[in-house]
């Protein structure tokens, strides 16, 4: 029983590890096109960033159901299905197929 807790919670703090360094990274982006604008207008910014991440999602489809995708946060390129919960880059950063 004791290593079942131990390894229960052990899990719990590998998971809220990377939610804490999904969220950092997230921040650091944001950071980075926020760097040298007026603050008053960081809070506009980054609704902007937010929409056109959303805009970008709409326009990749998944490469194995064609359905709807949304971007993983903290990533540039990284997207997951809604449907089928598949993971993959934009297919302009993947290589292209051999014929």
């Amino acid at each position: 029983m004791l290593a079942f807790d131990i390894a229960l919670a052990v899990l719990i703090v590998v998971i809220v590890w990377f939610i804490v360094k999904a969220v950092r990274q997230t921040r650091d982006q944001i950071d980075h096109h926020l760097r040298g604008t007026d603050p008053h207008r960081r809070d506009e910014i980054a609704r902007d960033l937010a929409a056109r991440m959303s805009e970008q999602a709409d326009r990749v489809k998944c490469a194995r159901c064609g359905g709807a995708t949304f971007m993983l946060l903290g990533t540039e390129n990284q997207y997951q299905c809604e449907s089928c919960a598949s993971t993959f880059e934009d297919p302009p950063h993947l290589p292209d197929p051999k014929p």
